[in-house]
């Protein structure tokens, strides 16, 4: 123990992981206005200004977590928010605390090259931007490894406004809308969009990972909206294995301690329900701290035969868990 907070005790607070031209911008902006900037810790790298005093001094001289956590939580932080992986501080937040918005990988890409030309006099082209390795996949990477559905909420650039009120429905949390970071001075561009577009193929190929976590996050908000216009709980969930002889899986209400009811369905047909009761033995960072979430049934299928599930409390179906930057 260190004054107080071990190394796997979890700290109270949201992480706002701002993936660069995802609107994070405006809604760090709205963080402010609706918490103040004394309210939010800030990690937008080691020389950055904008950077927070105790993620230097702590996180990057120093490197210890516990004395971060100390130091976070004595200053009375509601949020951290910055450019960074989320491993990086996963250790002492849970997934189910972060928050973050993603969106079309061509057109974040698109925008952030047009940032570097615009505001940062960038003269290099933009095939040579998209085969840099620290730009591809790159909001796979800051969401690397953890199961998709398992983060607190992934919102949709595209679906801004509605994604804010869907917020609040969830966690309570009314952020007003704002809008920063957006240019409408086109005249410093000196590239043609048209252009851009001969590389579209070429883009896609070496970030199908990106499109992947894209597609699954779309799905999952709309999914999400659906329910909640319906005035139900939504539940984090996800199939985890789908082999012979087992059906495994996770699931959890964001705001409700009862455990989830999973129906299994073979081929439209009703073979099975069982309860989210069982300990989950993986990482304990994805998971709650009640962690009696896991479910498994024994239901007989063919490999070829179509498998199901939903939760039985709102009807809600079960996707495959997605480790970002892994494979299903």
């Amino acid at each position: 123990m260190v004054n107080g907070l071990t190394s796997g005790q979890f700290m109270s607070g949201f992480v706002f992981l701002h993936i660069p031209k995802t609107a994070g911008t405006s809604f760090r902006t709205s963080l402010e206005v609706e918490f103040g900037r004394r309210r939010i810790c800030y990690d937008y790298s080691r020389d950055s200004r904008v950077t927070s005093r105790i993620v230097k001094k702590y996180h990057y001289d120093q490197r210890d977590e516990c004395l971060f956590g100390i130091k976070f939580n004595k200053k009375k932080y509601s949020w951290l928010v910055g450019h960074f992986e989320i491993f990086r501080y996963i250790s002492i937040f849970k997934a189910c605390m972060f928050l973050t918005f993603i969106r079309n990988p061509w057109d974040r890409m698109v925008s952030e090259y047009e940032h570097f030309v615009r505001d940062n006099g960038y003269k290099g082209s933009f095939i040579d931007v998209i085969g840099r390795s620290d730009f591809i996949n790159r909001q796979s990477v800051m969401l690397a490894n953890v199961p998709l559905q398992a983060i607190g909420f992934v919102g949709i650039t595209e679906l801004y406004e509605s994604e804010l009120m869907s917020l609040e429905r969830i966690y309570g949390l009314r952020i007003p809308v704002t809008r920063e970071n957006v240019s409408t001075d086109k005249s410093r561009v000196s590239f043609n969009r048209l252009d851009l577009d001969r590389h579209k193929a070429e883009f896609i190929e070496l970030n199908k990972k990106d499109y992947v976590l894209y597609d699954l996050a779309t799905l999952l908000s709309r999914q999400r909206s659906e329910l909640l216009a319906g005035g139900k709980d939504v539940a984090h969930c996800a199939i985890s294995s789908c082999a012979s002889g087992a059906i495994e899986g996770w699931a959890w209400f964001e705001n409700d301690n009862t455990p989830p009811r999973v129906k299994v369905y073979i081929n439209n047909v009703h073979v099975d329900t069982i309860e989210s009761d069982v300990h989950m033995p993986g990482p304990s960072v994805f998971f709650p701290e009640r962690r009696v979430i896991g479910f498994v049934s024994k239901a007989v299928f063919n490999e070829d035969d179509n498998v199901e599930c939903f939760i039985e409390q709102n009807g809600q179906k079960l996707t495959r868990e997605y480790l970002i930057n892994n494979e299903y």
